[in-house]
């Protein structure tokens, strides 16, 4: 199916007219951002902004990993739809330099697997619980042949003390987007499960192995001409 790859003009012209905007408050967004001054205020504006531009994008803002080099990063998301991603690239490809500020189009993979696999990633932070990705683990539980889709169990070290919590499985659901990417999310898994890490785990997959599995799986069906 082929979507299109460009906004209208008018589009553009209300995008330009954004980072005219944003240029003028970058500051104020970067202080409520990392210290919360008008927190509140300032995103529910910068939603508002966006919505009425494009109602099917979204945003998310990340700070720097990096110690020397402090800078935000602002993420236009569309939730993994591909036929909206147009909007988010236009986003990025319209957007001027800002000190301190990049601009990125879509929910990308994570990149830095080897940090993982040795254990030294940092756990995602949530209201009352952690999620590490070098502590989580996966099995497939069942594969749509005709979607291409996988459903999935997900095993966590505490998941016996959060199994009740209404926002685990969103958590989850993030840590899987960091992961794969918004695009590969939406497109790739059709269900997630949640369960505890049992004591033997030894048929268990590392979580961070879940983008190289679904090229596997897929790929094997490609060849079976499945």
């Amino acid at each position: 199916m082929k979507y299109k790859k460009t906004v209208s003009p008018s589009a553009i012209l209300k995008i330009d007219a954004f980072w005219k905007w944003f240029d003028k408050n970058s500051v104020q967004i970067e202080n409520a951002v990392k210290h919360g001054i008008n927190s509140s205020e300032v995103l529910e504006t910068l939603n508002k902004k966006i919505k009425n531009i494009s109602n099917c994008v979204g945003f998310m803002i990340k700070g720097s990993n990096r110690v020397d080099r402090q800078f935000l990063t602002i993420i236009f998301t569309v939730g993994g739809q591909l036929k909206k991603v147009r909007w988010v690239t236009a986003f990025e490809n319209r957007a001027p330099s800002f000190p301190n500020w990049k601009i990125q189009a879509l929910v990308q993979p994570y990149e830095d697997l080897e940090k993982i696999k040795s254990g030294d990633d940092k756990p995602f932070k949530f209201h009352d619980f952690e999620l590490k990705i070098s502590e989580m683990y996966f099995n497939m539980v069942d594969y749509d042949i005709h979607k291409r889709t996988i459903s999935i169990k997900v095993y966590l070290q505490n998941y016996k003390f959060h199994y009740d919590n209404p926002f685990l499985k969103e958590a989850v659901e993030d840590v899987l987007e960091e992961i794969l990417g918004e695009i590969a999310l939406k497109n790739s898994i059709s269900e997630i499960q949640l369960a505890q890490i049992p004591n033997e785990n030894d048929d268990l997959i590392p979580l961070c192995e879940l983008p190289q599995y679904i090229i596997l799986i897929n790929n094997s069906n490609r060849k079976l001409k499945i």
